[in-house]
């Protein structure tokens, strides 16, 4: 234990321990590149009147990370796998590196900036932060419990697959992304943003029917390696559909109105329930298979589909700028 609760705590050579357990005023805490920290069962970081805890120019080895008091905590913990335990209200955390980073309990705090291997949140672990998350990794993402994002929440998997599990959410206010570029997104918990953003590799977005994508800005899908997003299972509502890349985007939005965005140039849009479709701009993609009560296209909002067009609505449709069709 080193506590100077109204000044300052400074490594500059090895602290090794079970536990490790650093106090501070609002001068905060710092190590040189010397001051490993080792803590085989965990560090706490009591940030009693604010600060920053800098423990970021060593390659640390902690088990598990739990912070009190307010102020931000930054850790380097090397290539070392990393639970997350409680933290204080107001706290920013932020993991410089880490190998595989985990949730020991449920948590409430300001923010987390998070680098690994993976990132799993297991069931009941809930987490409620007030400000953002940003989540980078190399393998993959798993949320299994309740995460509720204060501002833009974010996942990013370079190189494995990023879900929503059985008994996960993601939740809050602030665009919603989840991104696989080179594997999978699997959404089998409710979703919920102004705007949600999914980004797949070629294996495509999948969901169940618990995995309910709600968004009153807008969905944006990127399929960059082609493939399927197929979102149909659940009863959606999304404000507003939009496509990058190429594959096909099939979407299931109940009987909620959708607002039909730009797409890419080889996509296949495919609407299986909707309430009125409208158009938002002018728009060049493959193919347009469309399901809903109405569909008007707007003033100046012509298309161009190098393939074929299918409309089946209850009510009226309106075709109010050029409609250019490759096929029937």
């Amino acid at each position: 234990t080193l506590s100077a609760a109204a000044g300052t705590v400074t490594i500059n050579g090895a602290l090794t321990g079970p536990t490790v357990a650093l106090t501070s005023g609002a001068g905060g805490i710092s190590q040189s590149a010397a001051g490993v920290i080792t803590a085989s069962t965990g560090l706490t970081v009591n940030l009693a009147s604010g600060g920053v805890a800098a423990l970021t120019t060593a390659n640390n080895n902690v088990a598990q990370l739990t912070g009190t008091g307010s102020g931000t905590i930054n850790l380097n913990n090397n290539t070392n796998n990393l639970a997350l335990g409680t933290f204080g209200a107001t706290q920013a955390i932020n993991v410089t590196a880490a190998d595989a980073i985990t949730t020991t309990a449920a948590a409430s705090f300001a923010s987390l900036d998070a680098t690994g291997s993976s990132f799993t949140q297991s069931a009941t672990h809930n987490y409620t932060l007030t400000g953002a998350s940003v989540v980078n990794t190399t393998g993959a993402v798993s949320l299994g419990a309740t995460y509720t994002g204060g501002a833009a929440s974010s996942f990013t998997s370079s190189a494995g697959n990023v879900s929503i599990i059985a008994g996960g959410s993601l939740l809050g206010a602030g665009t919603k992304t989840l991104s696989a570029t080179a594997g999978t997104v699997t959404v089998n918990g409710a979703l919920t943003g102004p705007t949600v953003v999914l980004t797949s590799g070629a294996g495509g977005i999948s969901q169940s029917a618990a995995g309910v994508i709600t968004a009153s800005g807008g969905l944006v899908v990127n399929l960059a390696g082609g493939g399927t997003a197929a979102l149909t299972t659940a009863n959606n509502n999304v404000a507003q559909l939009t496509g990058t890349g190429a594959g096909t985007i099939d979407l299931n939005n109940n009987t909620n109105n959708l607002a039909l965005g730009t797409f890419g140039a080889t996509q296949a849009i495919n609407v299986t329930a909707a309430g009125a479709i409208t158009t938002t701009a002018a728009a060049s993609f493959a193919s347009l298979a469309a399901t809903g009560t109405s569909f008007t296209q707007s003033a100046t909002h012509n298309y161009i589909i190098s393939g074929a067009t299918t409309i089946n609505t209850t009510g009226a449709v309106s075709l109010g700028a050029t409609y250019t069709g490759g096929a029937a």
